[in-house]
């Protein structure tokens, strides 16, 4: 119960995406959020109070939820959320979604920027060569968030490469593999931001 009560908390935080482009919380988001809130408290068999023990653990989930692989946002970002790590039971018992929106308004930000980094990528008719040594970290999910922009580019270049690598191991040419990726980070990058 307490499991699915606390899904249903880190649920309401991810609501947010949907709506938070460039927008503000709208009441009846405030209200649900009070909802769950009421319904975790007084639902739990042991009743678990929302306070800043798992307000840090709602903060730990959400980034994990948004940024899983720690590639989009810097450590320079998290840091400036970090203040409202043991906020957020606070601000969700009043129904306050202020924090969960610059959160994912910045991570919005930083998808976007990247995905529009690889797009011109590709579209500058960058050339891949195989024939070096290279490795890629698949999952980073337990790496810290990179520290420099620089850091996070010769990542995201080395991941761009093995994705065209990937494509031409399925009988692509280079240019079908870039023009794949072209549509698919276009694609990805509109689902976001709807």
């Amino acid at each position: 119960m307490r499991a699915q009560l606390l899904r249903s908390l880190l649920l309401s935080l991810t609501l947010v995406p949907g709506i938070a482009f460039g927008l503000k919380p709208d009441p009846v988001h405030s209200e649900a959020v009070k909802s769950v809130v009421e319904a975790f408290e007084a639902g739990h068999y042991r009743e678990q109070p929302l306070d800043d023990k798992l307000s840090d653990t709602l903060f730990t989930r959400y980034l994990a939820t948004l940024d899983p692989n720690h590639s989009y946002l810097l450590a320079s970002d998290v840091a400036t959320f970090e203040p409202k790590r043991f906020e957020l039971d606070d601000e969700l018992k009043k129904g306050e979604l202020t924090t969960a929106y610059k959160i994912y308004s910045i991570f919005l930000d930083r998808y976007t920027g990247r995905s529009n980094y690889l797009i011109g990528k590709l579209e500058s008719g960058i050339d891949f060569s195989f024939d070096t040594d290279e490795q890629l970290l698949i999952s980073r999910e337990d790496e810290p968030w990179f520290d420099t922009k620089q850091e996070q580019d010769a990542y995201w270049e080395r991941r761009l490469k093995s994705d065209v690598l990937n494509l031409k191991l399925s009988d692509r040419t280079t240019d079908e593999a870039k023009e794949t990726l072209i549509r698919r980070y276009t694609n990805q990058r509109n689902r976001v931001q709807q």
